[in-house]
């Protein structure tokens, strides 16, 4: 029973404890963009984790939907015209940071023991440690703003299997300029 208690003391002080996680997305995901971060409107979205840099997104998406070819990169807006088939759709997106937070407690036991002894703490800053994962978060309308990402929208398979080829376009192209030449 004692080497019970010196494992579960040593198995305490070596780990780590995750207490908030990102999610972990795969395939193509639809849900209410709130549930999936607060500030976002109450519309179905596609999500999906944005595996390239900052900003990359929006730079693919400048030149794939941009209406007006002399539209310089800081006037471009939300509500971005897109096809659909044939159907004419707005598209809004965001990039989303979620997070994965872990709390260490070495650095906390080693800080409590020198802090009994009279000295500063010294590892302040590695209590908790994160890991940021960033998403893309797509909305999209129709003509009368409704949401084309509701199961119930007589349009939501178009929808989806648009912005899925969105974004294996996106993940697949590395010259987003390229999307000038191609006809987007």
């Amino acid at each position: 029973m004692k080497h019970l208690y010196s494992v579960l003391v040593f198995l305490l002080l070596t780990s780590c404890i995750p207490y908030k996680f990102a999610p972990k997305i795969k395939g193509d995901h639809v849900q209410l963009a709130k549930k999936f971060h607060r500030k976002l409107p109450r519309q179905h979205a596609f999500i999906f984790e944005d595996t390239k840099k900052a900003g990359e997104f929006y730079d693919y998406l400048f030149y794939k939907l941009r209406p007006d070819p002399d539209l310089h990169p800081d006037d471009f807006a939300y509500n971005l015209p897109a096809d659909i088939h044939g159907i004419k759709g707005y598209l809004t997106f965001y990039e989303v940071e979620r997070s994965s937070n872990t709390l260490n407690l070495i650095p906390l036991v080693i800080d409590a023991a020198l802090e009994v002894n009279d000295y500063d703490a010294l590892l302040e800053d590695t209590y908790a440690s994160r890991t940021g994962h960033w998403y893309i978060v797509m909305i999209l309308r129709d003509e009368a703003v409704k949401d084309m990402l509701n199961p119930e929208h007589e349009h939501y398979k178009l929808a989806k299997q648009y912005l899925s080829d969105l974004k294996k376009e996106y993940l697949n192209t590395a010259n987003y300029e390229s999307l000038l030449l191609t006809g987007h």
